[in-house]
């Protein structure tokens, strides 16, 4: 292809062009971003809110170095460096600019003109399920997404060269992708493999006999420092993946299969249907593959007033027998582009052809019928994943669900993001194919595909099958707001439609016209790489809807009251208040406070503090329960509230309250939304227990706990070997609290300070799990080590004299976790400088 620009340019161009496709998805990123970055905004992400605790980057270094090996990734830098609101929103713009940069790099290694690359990187950054999650809060998957992709660029240098720095890049970004997103990841390590498999066949036959050895001794030792690689810096995030994943999701369809259990069906048909439901929970339905080529043609997001979704993307699987749950959910588009999808299927097309295949020595990088097949394989899993991402409406879905853990992926429609990539990679293919003038026959048959296209766009979709009432009858519309939504959602609609007909037709008229390439082929090809990121950016752009964080955060009257009072960490709230309980400001008000709810949540891990105390006390006993947790506040509604004695021994009523936008404040009772209530017997984090029982393993432990004649108040639970008990005078006093603690269990100190009072007695100080349930910590009193000693099955305590002491808990920086982090760093900078100095000589 020939460029009207000089030589130097055009060199410079061809070696960072990677660099430049990144620089324009960040700046297209930051254009659509560009309201979340006003002083106080940021992105709305119901998932992946950061940016409204305080403590946050606490926690985050506690789980980096503190011994959990929470794997660092390439935005934890945004987060130790910039307010959490900004590096929130620029975590999603540097996740865009880098999946373009590793896009571009995969397809300017296959020999891709710079607008093909451009083309694809572009497609792929943007692409509507991808990118348009951030609305979701999906993080996860952005972390994973880009780690994905280098690996392919990390695959085709294995295979290629066999050199070892490559296999170091491959292991690094296997462990981050999997930590990203387990579930999706596992099944884009079989891509991956495949893809690495057909690589490696085709490279074998194609190289000289002599060249052999050398190079099956170069794979042998690159996998060997690979696997080293691996273990040393993803062995814990391995393990957390088989263990804590596959079993937080067990546990996820143990609950979902105890809701949905019935008494006319047998225990064992019961399992099976439901974990069948819960697999295929967010399939495909047919009705919208439309939208695949024609971005929003239903409306936007659920709950978007400027466009609400009215499709059946997020639908229950039952919901049209039970008319129960969500008639829709979702909070994305699918959109692949017009533009890309129209040169994918040329790509595909072109593949047909046989063209001469001139064998090429390995050095090259590849022979043409390595680039053929890898076409065709893309164009598999293209078609795969679609046909996968249909879910429980194929039969297909039953063959992948039957396969070896794969019963317990949910989401059918996540193979969306193996479309969207396979998509993008083959647009890039066939933008080439098309500026090389590869097949000018195919080239006229996918011009006539594409205006085939855009106008049964137009005749097909212009009157939904489904149709309008059923959605607003579903939705609960006002019939006499029935008119103005018809109104609204029509005229998306036919905008919708006619603006991806228009880029459906320039990509067509660019193949009609494929003869006249040589005479202006470098500004049409740039304007058609414009068109489809504009096209992109136009799809995606009513998915940002930044927020004021402040006004997620509320003032709460309850909170500072009892900050007054002191003790305030490790505090809970119970109480269920609907629907205030689950709107997310309400909870926000709290637990940005890390005043947390002490009742079990389905978000929630198996092993959770509220989740093993509900399973292990009574339903009856939900008061006891609470004051294990150390519950300070238990909200109820105001029916209940008003019944309620003024004066109990178990409780002291605060008040009445009303959620306001402005937050939580005292009003009449007339006006209240609920009461609010203290627990008399709240065990604060830093008491001191004069009295303890030991227990010989957990089970008896509970044991004791769960017993209603056990004093919480008054004794501990000790797991053997236990202390003695001091001398007993009398009665046994309640736990005496500590002062107010005069440290704070930060990540920058890694340390909670605890001083006792003068007339503090001697005895075990209870502190709960102020370190994410880590198990190395180090406790002193007053500078001296003390034993750490496990309380109340979750807890720790150690023993204390009596007397004003300072006791302090202290969270070692691990050497293991240092070394492997180091370790690894100093690997991928020598892999990184092995490669560079390569390529300059």
């Amino acid at each position: 292809m020939c460029y009207p620009y000089p030589v130097p340019m055009k060199k410079t161009l061809s070696r960072f062009l990677p660099l430049f496709a990144a620089l324009i998805a960040a700046a297209a990123a930051l254009f659509l971003f560009r309201a979340a970055l006003a002083p106080g905004h940021t992105l709305l992400s119901p998932d992946s809110q950061p940016y409204l605790f305080a403590s946050w980057l606490d926690y985050a270094f506690v789980n980096l170095f503190g011994g959990r090996w929470e794997v660092p990734t390439f935005d934890t830098p945004l987060y130790w460096l910039l307010p959490l609101n900004v590096a929130s929103t620029l975590s999603y713009v540097l996740s865009t600019a880098l999946l373009a940069l590793g896009t571009a790099l995969y397809l300017h290694h296959w020999k891709c003109p710079h607008a093909a690359a451009l083309l694809g990187a572009l497609a792929l950054a943007f692409s509507g399920y991808h990118f348009t999650l951030f609305s979701a809060g999906h993080r996860g998957y952005f972390i994973m997404m880009v780690y994905a992709v280098f690996l392919l660029s990390a695959i085709d240098g294995m295979v290629e060269t066999g050199r070892w720095p490559y296999f170091v890049f491959a292991a690094v970004c296997a462990v981050s992708a999997l930590r990203g997103q387990p579930d999706i990841f596992a099944i884009w390590c079989g891509v991956l493999a495949l893809y690495a498999l057909l690589r490696l066949v085709v490279r074998i036959r194609v190289m000289p006999r002599d060249e052999r050895p050398r190079i099956f001794t170069r794979w042998i030792i690159g996998a060997a420092i690979g696997a080293a690689t691996l273990l040393l810096f993803g062995y814990p995030t391995i393990r957390y993946t088989l263990t804590d994943v596959v079993a937080g999701r067990e546990a996820q369809i143990a609950d979902s299969a105890r809701n949905s259990e019935s008494a006319e069906t047998t225990a064992e048909s019961t399992d099976d249907t439901t974990r069948w439901d819960f697999a295929t929970s967010w399939s495909l339905p047919p009705a919208e593959l439309p939208e695949l080529a024609c971005a929003n043609l239903r409306g936007y997001d659920s709950g978007n007033s400027n466009g609400p979704y009215w499709g059946s993307i997020g639908r229950n699987v039952h919901y049209g027998e039970t008319k129960q749950g969500f008639f829709n959910f979702r909070q994305h588009t699918i959109y692949l582009g017009a533009i890309p999808l129209l040169f994918a299927l040329f790509a595909a097309m072109s593949v047909l052809r046989r063209p001469a295949d001139a064998k090429e020595p390995p050095e090259t990088g590849f022979s043409p019928r390595e680039a053929r097949l890898v076409i065709a394989f893309w164009a598999i899993v293209a078609i795969g994943s679609l046909v996968l991402a249909l879910g429980r409406y194929t039969p297909a879905y039953r063959l992948f669900y039957s396969l070896p853990m794969m019963s317990g992926i949910r989401g059918p429609i996540k193979f969306l993001h193996f479309t969207e990539t396979s998509v993008a990679i083959l647009s890039g293919f066939g933008f080439t194919r098309l500026l090389n003038g590869d097949g000018r026959l195919s080239a006229r048959i996918a011009g006539l595909v594409g205006i085939a296209a855009m106008l049964l766009l137009l005749a097909s979709t212009l009157r939904d099958p489904a149709g309008l009432d059923g959605a607003f009858t579903a939705m609960d519309i006002p019939e006499d707001s029935a008119p103005m939504l018809r109104t609204l959602l029509v005229g998306i609609r036919v905008k919708t439609l006619l603006l991806s007909a228009l880029f459906f037709g320039l990509g067509a008229v660019a193949f009609l016209i494929q003869p006249l390439w040589k005479s202006l082929p470098a500004w049409v090809a740039l304007f058609l790489v414009a068109a489809s990121l504009c096209d992109s950016m136009r799809a995606t752009a009513p998915y940002v809807n930044p927020v004021d964080v402040h006004t997620l955060i509320p003032s709460n009257t309850l909170v500072e009251s009892l900050r007054k009072t002191g003790q305030l960490e490790a505090s809970t709230w119970a109480g269920s208040i609907d629907p205030l309980s689950s709107y997310t400001p309400f909870r926000y008000s709290f637990e940005c406070d890390e005043f947390l709810y002490a009742d079990p949540g389905s978000w929630q891990s198996p092993d959770s503090m509220p989740i093993l105390a509900a399973r292990h006390f009574r339903p009856e006993d939900v008061l006891r329960r609470w004051q294990f947790l150390g519950t300070r506040l238990v909200l109820v509604p105001m029916e209940q509230y008003n019944a309620m004695p003024q004066d109990s021994l178990q409780f002291i009523k605060l008040g009445a309250y009303a959620f306001t936008r402005s937050g939580i404040v005292s009003v009449p009772a007339d006006k209240a939304q609920f009461g609010a209530l203290v627990l008399r017997n709240w065990i604060a984090n830093g008491s001191i227990f004069t009295r303890w029982e030991e227990a010989p393993d957990d089970e008896a432990a509970w044991s004791m706990l769960a017993d209603p004649s056990f004093d919480l108040s008054r004794k501990l639970v000790v797991k053997a070997p236990a202390p003695k008990c001091p001398q007993a005078t009398g009665l046994t006093p309640p736990a005496a609290k500590t002062k107010t603690a005069v440290g704070e269990a930060t990540g920058r100190h890694r340390r909670l300070v605890f001083e006792t009072a003068e007339d503090s007695p001697e005895g075990l100080l209870l502190i709960r799990n102020q370190f994410g349930g880590l198990k190395e910590i180090t406790a002193s009193v007053d500078g001296n080590p003390v034993d750490i000693l496990r309380a109340h099955v979750l807890f720790r305590a150690v023993p204390v004299p009596a007397g004003r002491h300072t006791v302090e808990f202290r969270l070692p920086l691990h050497g293991r976790v240092a070394v492997a982090y180091g370790a690894t760093a100093l690997l991928l900078a020598a892999a990184a400088f092995s490669v560079l100095k390569t390529k300059h000589t």
